[in-house]
């Protein structure tokens, strides 16, 4: 008799800005995520990015991925980025060590955001958003156990230009109609007065 394995996909953790892209003086956010996941009990990841057309606007920040399994005893490191911390020797355009942890001996499989980093938008432009140093580990006989079967997919974020939305106001049809009859009305006068 042969029993069937289950297959599982290989896990993704990606990287993708989260919602429309920005224009040049907006502020946007980026989602580190995380698909097709088994039994993750912690992560850990660096993002790369061109200082010159983005600029980091505050750590990382949670994303729900962990709690999903129901538990809120989780550790999250926000990262360190040398704009943040003046001790940090992380280089300009780099966020690193943001991670995540389970407290409990829970354990989460799906997907969903690890985090959320946010950004300033500074010139029209496109950014890499390189994932580098990513870890997962795997609860394999309630311990955990770095998984090296795994997918990274970077991406990158296309800042359009600033737009100018300051409408240029329109001459009134009833001001220049008022100044004509002015002008001719003074132009008559100084005809009659000579």
């Amino acid at each position: 008799m042969l029993c069937a394995s289950p297959l599982f996909a290989t896990p993704i953790v990606s990287v993708a800005v989260s919602g429309n892209p920005p224009a040049a003086g907006e502020q946007f956010s980026v989602d580190v995520s995380i698909a097709n996941a088994v039994d993750i009990v912690s992560y850990q990841f660096d993002l790369s990015f061109d200082p010159d057309v983005i600029a980091l606007n505050g750590l990382a920040t949670e994303g729900p991925f962990l709690t999903a399994g129901g538990t809120l005893a989780t550790l999250f490191n926000e990262g360190t980025d040398s704009k943040f911390d003046s001790d940090d020797t992380t280089p300009p355009g780099t966020i690193s060590f943001v991670f995540g942890a389970l407290f409990t001996p829970d354990k989460v499989s799906g997907g969903d955001v690890l985090a959320t980093l946010k950004f300033d938008a500074l010139k029209a432009g496109v950014s890499f958003l390189t994932l580098s140093g990513v870890q997962l580990f795997q609860d394999v006989n309630d311990e955990p156990v770095q998984l090296f079967d795994f997918d990274v997919t970077s991406g990158d974020v296309a800042v359009a230009a600033a737009t100018n939305a300051t409408p240029v106001p329109e001459p009134s049809t009833m001001l220049l109609l008022g100044t004509g009859i002015a002008a001719a009305l003074k132009k008559h006068r100084t005809r009659n007065a000579k």
